[in-house]
């Protein structure tokens, strides 16, 4: 207070001498005005700290007997020297690079309270559960099996439809644990349960282990599993980032379908997906197979084994179906795996091929095939005939890192260029294998290869798909071609396809013609190739060579 009466007392100095016009006077009456400035705001100061404002310590003042002031003493500020809880985020990694929506939930309640990512068992008593995105009908989080179960059974007695159970496997789960650790591998799985959640809407969603969740629903006609199971792992597999590290999310659903007991289809469901996580298949369905059937699987596997590795011993070859023009010529031949065993008898592709995907014989038996494939093309090129080979990939076969290499090397050993050989892999397969099958595809046509689209029209077709795909040419399926002369819509979809595909610079091919009249539709329709039972069912090399690539219709 004394201060600011000094400076006061050099307001009158300074007014005085301002009237005699010295600039002296002027600069003291501005030195006192910065002064009571100064000591007003350090005033105001005092009191937000004794009122206890944001930022100051917090206490009213107390005035004593004798009239001074006292401030009560501070509280303890230890808490605000405390580091904050480590922020951890899982969001799907977007150019914004903000935490995915569908996440925050998660997110905050994890930043939160940290202890929340410890999961223990439920008879421990020890802390809670780990947060799951609650259901669309507010029925609580999904903690286990039983309630799953519970779930069911009451979907079961109450919807319509054929019950289905889907079991789902978070592959590579052990390296996400492995890199993030065990802190954080729940907030994934709890992001995955929610992801689940969100593609499953109102049916029954449990979580049978921290890399296992389940879904049940009802089926019918136009809701089968299987697009529930697409639409799940495709939701899985959308980026993920934790604490800066980014990755995607593989899954395999296994699914069984029947009227049984909740309990008894979840079981035969985790078998399925086992066997999809195995066989990396993405989806597989657990069927039900009397032990007779089981025998003649046993032996069928033993003697494929067998038979790829002395494949003339055990008369497994090739043989070839004729791709024509309208006009009859040929334009390609589709090697065809056939196998007439001594000692099993003949087997169709329809039973060993499955069994070759399973058993993990199929990369063997592509071998074979593209041996028998280059040889043949390389000999009715040499006599003249002017036609290219095709060959089918299975889903497994684009899973193999030396895929590419194998099948560059194979084609470099032969007088063949890739140019001559096209190579099918049908639609779902690319759906199922996403990414990856159209990197390796991508590659493939870089080597020179011809891609082709096998059985399009089947599945989740799109004709928008097309321009996104590596492929030169595109398989219609065969149903298509059975119902063109009686049905209007399949005709209707073959002339959208093709004028697309003339669009792309895409070549289409009819399967499936086995009449003349089937033949001549698709012809005027503008299909540039044709393929069935109408040119054949199978030739040898010698057969191709003999017709002189022009082979006779046998209706």
């Amino acid at each position: 207070m004394l201060q600011l009466l000094g400076l006061l007392l050099l307001v009158p100095v300074g007014l005085i001498l301002v009237q005699q016009e010295q600039w002296l006077g002027l600069g003291l009456l501005g030195l006192a005005f910065v002064a009571v400035a100064i000591d007003a705001a350090r005033r105001q100061r005092e009191v937000r700290v004794r009122e206890g404002r944001p930022g100051e310590v917090q206490g009213p003042t107390a005035t004593g007997g004798g009239g001074s002031t006292a401030e009560q003493p501070p509280p303890d500020a230890s808490a605000a020297a405390q580091p904050p809880p480590p922020a951890t985020s899982i969001a799907d990694e977007r150019p914004t690079a903000s935490p995915d929506d569908e996440f925050e939930s998660i997110i905050a309640e994890a930043t939160a309270d940290p202890s929340l990512l410890r999961r223990r068992p439920e008879t421990s008593g020890k802390g809670p559960d780990l947060p799951v995105r609650r259901g669309p009908a507010g029925d609580g989080a999904v903690t286990g099996p039983e309630l799953f179960i519970e779930q069911t059974r009451t979907m079961m007695e109450t919807k319509e439809g054929d019950p289905a159970v889907l079991v789902i496997e978070l592959d590579g789960m052990r390296d996400i644990q492995t890199v993030l650790g065990d802190d954080r591998t729940p907030m994934v799985v709890a992001a995955a349960t929610s992801r689940v959640r969100d593609v499953a809407a109102d049916w029954p969603v449990g979580s049978l282990a921290d890399d296992r969740l389940c879904v049940a629903m009802m089926t019918r006609p136009f809701l089968p599993a299987h697009h529930l199971a697409r639409s799940i792992r495709s939701s899985l597999a959308r980026p993920m980032a934790v604490d800066g590290v980014e990755f995607r999310l593989a899954s395999s659903v296994g699914i069984a379908q029947g009227q049984e007991d909740p309990d008894v289809l979840m079981r035969r469901a985790t078998v399925a997906a086992q066997n999809a996580s195995r066989l990396n298949t993405g989806v597989e369905r657990h069927t039900i197979t009397n032990p007779t059937e089981v025998r003649r699987r046993l032996l069928v596997a033993a003697a494929l084994s067998d038979a790829l590795e002395a494949p003339a011993a055990r008369k497994f070859g090739v043989a070839f179906q004729p791709i024509v023009t309208p006009l009859g010529e040929l334009a390609k031949a589709e090697a065809l795996a056939r196998w007439e065993d001594p000692k099993v008898g003949p087997v169709a592709p329809s039973e060993f091929v499955p069994l070759a995907e399973r058993t993990g014989l199929i990369d063997p038996m592509l071998d074979i095939v593209m041996r028998g494939a280059i040889t043949g093309c390389t000999e009715w090129r040499a006599a003249g005939i002017d036609a290219d080979v095709s060959v089918n990939l299975s889903p497994i076969n684009l899973r193999k890192p030396l895929l590419v290499s194998e099948l560059t090397a194979a084609i470099e050993a032969s007088d063949l260029d890739p140019g001559h050989v096209t190579l099918e892999i049908t639609e779902t397969a690319v759906i199922d294998d996403g990414l990856n099958a159209i990197r390796i595809l991508r590659d493939l046509r870089a080597a020179g290869f011809i891609i082709a689209i096998d059985d399009f029209g089947v599945g989740e077709s799109s004709l928008s798909r097309l321009q996104d795909l590596p492929v030169s040419i595109v398989k219609l399926d065969g149903s298509f071609s059975r119902k063109l002369t009686t049905d209007r819509r399949s005709s209707a979809i073959i002339r959208a396809t093709v004028e697309v595909c003339r669009a792309l610079d895409m070549t289409v091919i009819a399967e499936g013609i086995e009449t003349g009249e089937q033949a001549d539709v698709a012809a005027e329709i503008g299909v540039h190739l044709l393929q069935g039972f109408l040119f054949a069912t199978a030739l040898t090399v010698e057969d191709v060579i003999g017709d002189g690539g022009h082979p006779e219709r046998v209706g």
